[in-house]
């Protein structure tokens, strides 16, 4: 087979990944097991750190002013009494999560994860908090496309002036991740472009 029709089959498989790579496909996670975690802030002692950066508008408060003294690690979290708090990644990401709490229990309202790529959202999860006011449910996202940015919102008006409240903020790459389908399919596509070609070939 020549190099020319390799050439061919290779540019292909890249502007069809181009296109699929733009339509990512979200996950809900309820564990932190599921997340291959390569960056961890449990806000003990800063908001930001490592690769994140947060809105100007959060802060640093304690468990018993939020959470009923319960956080899954520490005695602090953050806190944000708009109605949601925003962080910027200097590295993308495919997965991120965090505990959740400042649920009050008599609001019925979800928590609300939106990732994005640059200005582009690539998707949203969310899960019906458990409204015992601690800070131990876990909301967790896997996107097929890698993120910069990542929202975590109540629902509103559900959840009137319900500050948001997050412990143990985590970013990584899905555990026991398998190849995307996506990409799978790209591989598909590239080798039957490739016989295509040399049969062509063969034929001529």
């Amino acid at each position: 087979m020549s190099k020319k029709h390799i050439a061919k089959a290779l540019i292909l498989v890249a502007s069809l990944g181009f296109t699929l790579s733009a339509q990512a496909s979200v996950m809900l996670l309820t564990n932190s097991a599921q997340i291959s975690t390569t960056y961890l802030n449990t806000f003990e002692s800063v908001i930001n750190s490592g690769p994140v950066t947060w809105d100007s508008s959060v802060s640093r408060i304690t468990a018993s002013s939020a959470a009923e003294y319960v956080t899954p690690s520490g005695a602090w979290g953050l806190w944000d009494n708009i109605d949601s708090m925003t962080a910027s990644l200097a590295n993308k990401y495919n997965t991120v999560g965090m505990y959740v709490g400042n649920d009050d229990f008599d609001l019925q309202f979800n928590a609300i994860i939106t990732v994005f790529d640059g200005l582009t959202n690539l998707g949203s999860v969310q899960i019906a908090v458990n409204r015992n006011d601690f800070a131990d449910q876990f909301i967790g996202l896997s996107s097929t496309v890698a993120f910069d940015g990542v929202q975590i919102t109540y629902q509103r008006p559900q959840a009137q002036a319900l500050g948001v409240y997050i412990d143990d903020f985590r970013l990584g790459e899905a555990a026991n991740s398998v190849p995307e389908p996506g990409s799978l399919a790209l591989i598909g596509i590239g080798i039957a472009g490739l016989a295509a070609s040399h049969r062509r070939k063969q034929t001529n």
